[in-house]
């Protein structure tokens, strides 16, 4: 089904997930897949996209939750997964320890060559609001991977706070 898909407004649908125009991008995907079940090749990437609207957070969520239990072996889907509950909030806490451990895996450098945990973890522990129970969060990264000048900066700034 995604083979017939129009690659450049698939380009188009990820170039406004890219600009923050969530909602625009997932309608333009919608009107791609023909509804709001997306082909295999593109659930990872609509799913997040969903996860970024308003509305479309816990659908997004048990989606990908579903797609996991589906196919335990695909390591891509728990750290979308991962991802997703960073989005929010009252989420945000378990995503970052699910991507930590993913990040800490023995094999995550050779499944995960482009260290997409580790840039995952990072960027969450990045929108956690600046207070010192964010420290062991940050420390825990800065143990796997010291010399990150930004995250140094921001446990500084998070103890102070």
């Amino acid at each position: 089904r995604g083979a017939s898909l129009d690659p450049a407004q698939i380009a188009e649908a990820r170039r406004l997930a890219q600009q923050g125009l969530s909602v625009e991008s997932v309608a333009l995907y919608r009107k791609l897949f023909g509804g709001p079940v997306p082909p295999a090749a593109f659930a990872i990437e609509y799913y997040q996209t969903l996860a970024g609207t308003p509305d479309g957070h816990p659908e997004a969520r048990e989606a990908v939750a579903l797609l996991a239990a589906k196919h335990p072996a695909d390591r891509r889907l728990p750290l979308a997964l991962a991802r997703i509950m960073t989005y929010r909030e009252g989420s945000r806490s378990e995503g970052i320890r699910r991507l930590q451990a993913l990040a800490q895996q023995p094999d995550a450098q050779q499944q995960d060559p482009m260290g997409d945990a580790r840039a995952a973890w990072r960027d969450a522990l990045q929108w956690e609001a600046l207070a010192p129970e964010a420290a062991g969060g940050i420390e825990a990264y800065l143990r796997l991977f010291p010399n990150d000048p930004l995250m140094q900066q921001r446990l500084a700034d998070a103890r102070r706070a």
